[in-house]
């Protein structure tokens, strides 16, 4: 029994075991905790990676801000297509009354090409926006998947030294008999 005991503990020590109360059953719940957190994840990286790509497809191939901003949320895109109405409204209010060569004309057109100007640099802001949001993503998700195989190794190795205690433990239930 002492000889057992003393095995046991020796056991227990080069391998590190703490207690050896369902140490399967606390690795299954890491790893179902992990492999749901792994999911989440993905599918977050999924929906702004998908973003990410419309609208960098978008910004190369359209010079539409209408199409833009319809996948773009942002305030600030928001208040200077809003700018940008009301500047194009006023242009055509001045150009009922006045000649193209105005100084007024020219002031509200002047206007509307820095609004568009800046409603670009804006788009091309939420395309690196979403281009970080989607790496951040996608490095945490793989992070997450390097500790979901590591656990999964600890859990191979957990079951190798599971056995290699029934063992000793048979051998010492035998030894007793």
């Amino acid at each position: 029994k002492q000889e057992y005991e003393k095995e046991l503990q020796q056991f227990k020590e080069q391998h590190r075991i703490v207690s050896l109360e369902n140490p399967g059953e606390i690795m299954q719940q890491n790893l179902s905790s992990l492999t749901a957190t792994l999911n989440e994840l993905t599918e977050k990286r999924i929906i702004i990676e998908a973003r990410y790509k419309k609208l960098s497809d978008l910004v190369e191939n359209s010079r539409n801000f209408d199409e833009l901003l319809g996948i773009v949320d942002n305030n600030l895109l928001a208040r200077l297509r809003s700018d940008l109405v009301s500047k194009e409204s006023e242009l055509i209010n001045l150009s009922a009354r006045y000649k193209c060569k105005h100084p007024a004309v020219i002031r509200v057109k002047n206007e509307i090409r820095e609004t568009r100007k800046k409603i670009s640099r804006e788009v091309n802001n939420e395309v690196k926006r979403l281009e970080s949001r989607f790496l951040l993503a996608k490095a945490e998700e793989q992070r997450v998947t390097n500790e979901l195989e590591k656990r999964k190794l600890d859990a191979l190795e957990l079951d190798r030294i599971s056995a290699e205690l029934t063992n000793i433990r048979r051998v010492a239930d035998t030894n007793q008999k």
